[in-house]
């Protein structure tokens, strides 16, 4: 029979509680979020996002967006205001858009090449080790004629993700 020493213990004890603190980054689908489909054909419908980075560092943001065929979609007509302009948009999959701690950026999507862009998924990475980063409003709203009615709606119910 082998016997186990006091500080073979403590040693055992010690490496799993250290092993146990390491940060881990969280799994790419805790930094996703699926959204539903919007209309944007123009003719007074237009839809859109506003993401703000509530995280303490930088991240980088990408929309991805389908057509009705499920086919990858990228808007013809899309205007930005705040952190989100062309050069710095979250439609470019490859090196999307960068937030910096506690900005916002939103872009909005009048566009008459397709009546509906069915689901999209909105994805954040960072180099450092958080849990959440973003805040996301979506929004439709329809305006012609002094007729204006609109819908928004937080993402994963107003939580950060």
């Amino acid at each position: 029979m082998k016997i186990i020493n006091l500080t073979t213990i403590l040693a055992a004890l010690f490496y799993s509680t250290f092993t146990m603190a390491v940060c881990q980054l969280p799994l790419k689908d805790s930094n996703s979020r699926i959204f539903p489909s919007m209309i944007t054909p123009g003719g007074g419908w237009s839809g859109g996002f506003v993401i703000t980075n509530i995280s303490e560092v930088p991240v980088k943001v990408t929309l991805e967006q389908t057509d009705v065929d499920g086919n990858g979609y990228t808007p013809y007509s899309v205007s930005y205001t705040g952190h989100f302009n062309a050069s710095n948009t979250p439609l470019n999959l490859i090196n999307g858009a960068t937030l910096q701690p506690g900005q916002l950026g939103t872009l909005n999507i009048a566009d008459p090449a397709t009546p509906i862009i069915n689901i999209g998924y909105i994805n954040w990475e960072a180099d450092s080790c958080i849990e959440n980063a973003l805040l996301v409003t979506f929004y439709n709203q329809y305006n012609i004629s002094a007729k204006y009615s609109s819908g928004r709606f937080q993402l994963n119910n107003g939580l950060p993700f």
